[in-house]
């Protein structure tokens, strides 16, 4: 078995070992290669710092990775992880993640970010014996668009616009957390033709936004100025990312702090379900 950065592989060779190695995941994955695609260049997948694990020739188990700054530091995150089927079992895993993190060292990286779905243990138990600790939980949430349930006494007549040059200064004086990786404003310009700004406007101020990918229903960021909440925009914008939309689209919301109430409560009034929960972890290098 040797270790070798992923660009020695083919992108399509790369999307056929992640379609075997996520087919019997807690969630089964058979993603089409244009998708996948589109998800690793939002998460800013590099196959230079990426590492691949090799049996002869044959990729049989892969560490995907992305680089950028996250809270001031220079940091390596795992876009994703995976053994195909035949190899799973046999201590790979531990061996890609060891690897990774010497060669990320080695890279000049001083810290490794990445996500886990809370009931994947033996994932959890790895990346905690190798140094990484939680930091937050997320919720993630999806519904079906007709089954979202909207009251008129929940909307406002607010002016909706679609906008194409975001003020990110102002949309970021709106937050109340710091949005993951795959929600953050570097990842949404990496994938900013896939994505569709809506925004609330009283007169000339925005007073809200929330940002949808039109082809899958994700919504990486919905936030709200302080000063007007509670008063129907969240819902407004949320109905306007549903409506027109055909049968069986769902809306998504990936990776929301557990902790922020606010939201919690938003969904709730909207019916929107939790359907996994992940652990973002960071390990200090």
């Amino acid at each position: 078995m040797k270790f070798e950065p992923l660009n020695n592989s083919a992108t399509k060779e790369i999307w056929q070992a992640f379609n075997d190695a996520f087919s019997n995941y807690e969630v089964p994955i058979q993603m089409p290669y244009e998708k996948f695609q589109k998800m690793g260049n939002r998460r800013g997948l590099n196959l230079d710092i990426s590492l691949g694990a090799y049996e002869g020739k044959k990729l049989v188990g892969f560490v995907g990775n992305a680089e950028g700054n996250w809270n001031g530091k220079k940091t390596i995150y795992d876009c994703f992880t995976g053994i195909i089927n035949d190899y799973k079992g046999k201590g790979l895993g531990k061996a890609l993640l060891e690897n990774s993190i010497i060669r990320s060292k080695e890279l000049g990286f001083e810290q490794y970010l990445l996500e886990v779905i809370t009931t994947n243990e033996k994932a959890y138990k790895l990346y905690a014996s190798k140094g990484f600790k939680i930091v937050r939980e997320f919720d993630v949430y999806s519904s079906k668009c007709e089954n979202i349930r909207f009251s008129s006494d929940n909307l406002m007549d607010n002016d909706i616009k679609i906008i194409q040059t975001p003020d990110w200064n102002q949309f970021k004086g709106m937050w109340d957390i710091l949005p993951s990786w795959q929600n953050s404003i570097d990842s949404v310009k990496r994938a900013k033709d896939t994505f569709e700004i809506v925004a609330a406007y009283l007169q000339s101020d925005c007073l809200g936004y929330l940002i949808l990918d039109t082809e899958t229903g994700d919504i990486p960021q919905l936030a709200i100025e302080k000063d007007y909440r509670r008063k129907g925009i969240a819902s407004t914008l949320l109905k306007k990312a549903a409506e027109n939309r055909k049968q069986d689209f769902k809306l998504s919301l990936l990776n929301i702090d557990s902790d922020y109430k606010q939201f919690i409560c938003f969904m709730k009034k909207h019916e929107i379900p939790i359907i996994a929960k992940q652990y973002e972890m960071l390990c200090e290098l």
